[in-house]
């Protein structure tokens, strides 16, 4: 089994994407490299996103992925986006519920950036629509806050109300899988050329 790392400090967010590479990639073994990355200043979503995977790569000098994912209130211009984390940290869940009316449009944007050598890189993106909802029946992990106001579309449930109730659905919903599949089937395909001796 061939091993990459996942570059990230956030514990709930290594385990989401370890349960989605044993499902979706059974040959790769993900281990957690939890050194803490600056983030440039940029409103470039891929961009942050590039930067922090390459900074990982030249720490850690190993296949490393790297996961950005930020929400879109539509009501806003690039917002939250980039700042996403930061405003949540400052606002709380109940400065978030003071941006929005329930049935606002919003969208989960993720960038999967792969290092495997100084130069060497793939971006998979993904993309998941949806609407917010103030709810406070089903709670989020608190390293995912927010999961508790978002609803894809074609479903009725946040992505907090999947984890409890039909984690299986929360396995075809969540915003990271399709990058997580086209990522798997990438790494699977190229595997001679990632993992050199």
């Amino acid at each position: 089994m061939n091993t990459i790392y996942f570059s990230t400090g956030n514990a709930g967010k290594f385990e989401d994407v370890r349960g989605f590479m044993q499902h979706y990639a059974k040959h790769v073994e993900l281990k957690q490299f939890s050194a803490d990355i600056p983030e440039i200043q940029s409103y470039d979503q891929r961009a942050v996103a590039l930067a922090k995977a390459r900074s990982a790569w030249d720490l850690l000098q190993k296949p490393v992925l790297v996961d950005d994912a930020g929400i879109y209130f539509e009501r806003y211009d690039r917002f939250p986006g980039v700042l996403t984390k930061y405003v949540f940290k400052g606002l709380g869940s109940a400065g978030i519920k003071r941006l929005f009316e329930p049935g606002d449009r919003a969208y989960f944007l993720l960038y999967f950036v792969f290092c495997y050598g100084p130069d060497k890189y793939e971006i998979f993106e993904s993309k998941r629509q949806g609407i917010l909802v103030d709810q406070d029946t089903f709670l989020p992990v608190p390293s995912l806050p927010y999961d508790q106001f978002f609803v894809p579309t074609g479903s009725s449930m946040t992505y907090a109300e999947m984890r409890v109730k039909d984690a299986d659905l929360f396995y075809t919903e969540d915003v990271r899988i399709p990058a997580v599949k086209c990522f798997a089937d990438w790494v699977e395909a190229n595997t001679t050329k990632v993992f050199q001796v």
